[in-house]
């Protein structure tokens, strides 16, 4: 059986979600990210996955992802579940759009200028 065959566990695919955001962190680091843009799609994936194959227990397991160590998975994260659980997600993108820096700090800043102006769009 291929991968692809495979229905993931929750698990595997809030693991991938991670990934796949540290994957792009890289890959823009690097100068990168605009050539295949391979991180993004491993989250996008996962996501779709989590959603289409778990529905609301999929995205409650990405709320793992708040405590994460790395402050762009916790921003990503949160900014995927702004319409799930708005204020647990918003704590998380005004903490790191205050404490943060860098990427995580402006993706906060951006996911919750977003929201407010009705322009978010990522799990409509």
């Amino acid at each position: 059986m291929k991968k692809s065959d495979k229905k993931e566990s929750i698990d595997e695919l809030v693991t991938e979600f991670a990934e796949g955001t540290l994957q792009q962190n890289d890959e823009i680091r690097r100068g990168v990210s605009g050539e295949k843009d391979e991180g993004n799609d491993r989250r996008v994936r996962a996501f779709s996955q989590l959603t289409s194959h778990y529905g609301d227990s999929g995205r409650d397991a990405l709320k793992s992802l708040f405590g994460h160590s790395d402050h762009r998975v916790r921003v990503v994260a949160a900014s995927y579940l702004l319409r799930h659980c708005t204020e647990e997600a918003m704590a998380v993108l005004r903490e790191e759009a205050e404490h943060g820096s860098g990427l995580a700090e402006m993706g906060a800043y951006y996911s919750i200028k977003n929201w407010n102006e009705g322009k978010w769009h990522l799990d409509p």
